[in-house]
């Protein structure tokens, strides 16, 4: 440490003259310490490699120098200081590097129009300066050939060009949508002086002029056009969610239809967004009594390069943000450019959008896919239409980009918690700068490793596939999914008999209900005998309860509608009383139910699973959540087992049935499935085989089902299609990656010369 002494006037500020000493002051008037430039630089480019803790660091700092000597009067006085002259700094920098930018700007072609000085802007305030960013929409003088010079900046590869519309890409660029409920900040007492006890309240602003971040405004106009549109909807508790997933509710009595606008009929939509929220519904997002801020939600290109953030202070994951980051980058693209967009229930927002008509143009110029770590959560018919290697718009992009980024922000997570609002929002900033500059210069890697993959995968495929059509394995991919995408009161020739069907399914979930209950009923006894009743028991009686009530309405379901089907059709009901005595069919429909109970345990595991493995397996837990999460897997695991084992015994027994009481010999009976790999989840797995063998009564069964090879090919032919389309796209990027770097090189060279 050294003194200055400086003789300070008008002309001749502390903080320029500190300067040009080599320091950076704490405060632009009266600074009383000063840190060198190389200090700060050091820090800065530390704190984007680790968590930034200015605290720590200052703390360590001091230790040091007094260690040596050097005393500080006030408490945390250096820590302030240091703190005031690292922001400050790291502002400037950026000030000083964007309005180079602005220059850079004006030497360029674009419809574009942005105010802007041929030199350093050193006269507006920073506060009232217009900068090309996620906060300010500069709106384009004539109807756009290209994406904005914004979404340039932030992925040449993906906009840097128009090279995607120029090779025929089925969609020009690729997007991922995700929510992180792990990026919240508390909603603490302010300690500012006039301001102490107060909620609510901000720090001062600081907002980087490269901020990815849409402005308050942007988000509260979207969340008031939302609801001004779409009445609440009452809510459920978990509960009766998973109450409702057993004994089918009062829904399945209307009419199925496919709704405008989509391909799946209604009943699969409810039944994906059912099982996907009853599995992950116990997941607390955020408490809005406990944080100001929730959460992020982000819209990334498929280079995990990060285009738009939202600030989340909802409790849940609202479409509104969604829609929000949609329209935000909607508005930045040429009207002829199509965009496919993944996001965890892409479903639910697509239905949404086609329903309420909030964006009408939309639906033709947005392609919905589901990603590929969250398919799992939806049912099979969802996933025909959704998954992305189920489609060749996609190529061999998994939508999770998203969970690759809030992996490289983990860091954050501690610092962001007691941050300042504003404070909250720079850092991130300032992260995301460090991210987009490593992946701009890993550019040309990413695509040469992208092709030699696409290339490998390709050549293994057509070996698998050799001389077969491809034509022929991608039309019997077409016949299933629209086999199975059929409004359930067509699958059936009768309306009675399908009702007869539901009543069947209806008996036997309640026969295992009661199976479930008895042994239940068995495991407590077994507690009280061992004294372990009052401490042990309580959320084995809970299950109990569950269950009772659970049955109770399974039974109730079957009466009514056992006496519904009585009064409307006396056939069906006849009808209904033999297939209650036809061991075949108690049969498959058991088979079905415990296929279904099967799917259900995955899920309730995979979703356990997610806090671990979601990005990366060398992500770090709290000793608390990772036992939370062994204990709740595990004992998952028997339960999987035993509904597996008793799945596959239900299939020997209809293959022992078949040639005997009339049944054919050669009646389709579904593959077992094996152990290996079911926990995955993969969506090529038989335990999504969802076809119903009532309806092949003569035994002519399509290929797609019938024959195992031809579903395997069905893959390898998809595989093929998705490893081609990912080839072009790379072409297109490359392009779009030479054009974009010549215009910058034009255009600085321009701005130097």
């Amino acid at each position: 440490l050294q003194d200055i002494t400086l003789a300070v006037c008008q002309c001749r500020p502390a903080a320029t003259q500190l300067i040009q000493h080599g320091v950076f002051p704490c405060a632009p008037v009266w600074p009383s310490l000063a840190v060198s430039l190389d200090m700060l630089e050091f820090v800065a480019e530390l704190f984007v490699h680790v968590a930034p803790n200015e605290r720590a660091w200052a703390a360590t700092l001091e230790k040091y120098l007094n260690v040596r000597g050097y005393q500080f009067a006030a408490k945390d006085s250096l820590r302030r200081r240091f703190a005031n002259a690292l922001s400050h700094y790291q502002m400037l920098v950026r000030l000083v590097d964007i309005e180079i930018s602005k220059i850079v700007d004006l030497n360029r072609t674009s419809a574009e129009c942005l105010p802007s000085h041929c030199t350093l802007d050193e006269v507006t305030p920073v506060n009232e300066r217009v900068y090309r960013n996620a906060h300010n929409y500069i709106a384009p003088l004539v109807p756009r050939h290209e994406p904005s010079l914004y979404l340039q900046s932030r992925c040449p590869l993906c906009f840097g060009g128009n090279h995607t519309e120029q090779l025929g890409l089925l969609v020009s660029c690729i997007v991922c949508i995700d929510a992180n409920f792990q990026l919240k900040r508390n909603r603490d007492l302010d300690r500012r002086m006039g301001h102490k006890g107060e909620t609510g309240t901000r720090d001062p602003l600081v907002m980087s002029p490269r901020s990815i971040w849409l402005s308050d405004e942007h988000l509260a106009e979207w969340e008031a056009k939302i609801n001004s549109m779409r009445p609440a909807k009452a809510s459920r508790t978990a509960s009766k969610r998973k109450v409702a997933e057993m004994t089918e509710d009062d829904a399945a009595d209307e009419e199925d239809r496919v709704e405008p606008g989509m391909t799946l009929p209604a009943s699969a939509l409810d039944q994906c967004l059912e099982s996907f929220t009853a599995a992950d519904g116990n997941r607390v997002k955020a408490s809005t009594q406990k944080f100001d801020s929730t959460g992020v939600m982000a819209l990334l290109c498929q280079h995990d390069r990060a285009i738009f953030l939202a600030n989340m202070v909802t409790a849940g994951e609202k479409q509104f943000y969604a829609y929000a980051l949609i329209a935000a980058l909607l508005r930045e693209l040429p009207e002829c450019w199509k965009v496919g967009l993944l996001y965890d229930v892409a479903c639910a927002l697509q239905r949404s959008l086609a329903k309420w008509q909030f964006m009408p143009g939309w639906l033709d110029r947005i392609s919905f896919g589901v990603s590929i770590f969250h398919a799992y959560g939806h049912q099979w018919v969802c996933q025909l239409w959704y998954h992305p290697r189920k489609a060749e718009l996609w190529g061999l992009s998994d939508g999770e980009g998203c969970e690759r980024f809030w992996s490289e922000l983990m860091r954050l997570i501690p610092c962001l918690r007691v941050s300042g609002h504003h404070r909250r929002l720079f850092m991130i900033d300032l992260q995301v700068e460090y991210l987009d500059e490593m992946k701009q210069r890993g550019a040309a890697k990413w695509i040469q490793e992208r092709v030699a993959r696409a290339n490998e995968r390709l050549f293994e495929a057509e070996q698998i596939l050799g001389d077969r059509s491809i034509q022929y394995f991608l039309a019997q991919f077409k016949e299933q999914r629209d086999y199975q995408s059929k409004p359930m009161t067509r699958q059936s020739k009768l309306m009675g008999a399908r009702a007869v069907e539901q009543i069947l399914i209806l008996s036997e979930t309640a026969d295992l209900l009661a199976a479930r209950l008895d042994d239940l009923n068995v495991e407590l006894l077994a507690l009280a005998k061992e004294g372990l009743e009052v401490t042990a028991s309580s959320e084995l009686k809970t299950n109990i309860d569950e269950t009772k009530e659970a049955l109770h309405k399974a039974r109730n379901n079957v009466a009514r509608k056992v006496a519904a089907l009585q009064a409307m059709d006396a056939t069906s009901f006849t009808s209904l009383e033999e297939m209650r005595r036809s061991p075949w069919i108690n049969a498959q429909l058991n088979l079905r139910v415990l296929r279904t109970q099967l799917v259900a345990k995955l899920r309730a595991r995979k979703f356990e699973l997610s806090s671990l493995d979601r990005a990366h397996a060398n992500r770090k837990l709290d000793h608390n959540t990772r036992a939370h999460v062994d204990a709740a897997v595990k004992s998952r695991t028997p339960a999987i087992q035993s509904n597996l084992k008793r799945y596959n015994e239900k299939i020997r027994q209809l293959l022992s049935m078949r040639g005997k009481n009339g049944i054919p010999n050669d009646a389709y009976v579904p593959p077992e499935i094996e152990p290996d790999g079911l926990l995955k989840m993969d969506v090529d797995q038989p335990v999504w085989q969802d076809a119903n063998i009532a309806d092949f009564p003569n035994g002519n069964v399509p290929d797609w089902l019938a024959d195992e090879s031809v579903r395997t090919n069905i893959r390898v032919a998809q595989e093929i299609i998705n490893c081609k389309q990912d080839l072009l796209r790379c072409r297109a990027e490359y392009s779009n990656l030479r054009a974009w770097f010549n215009a910058e090189f034009k255009a600085t060279k321009k701005a130097f010369d």
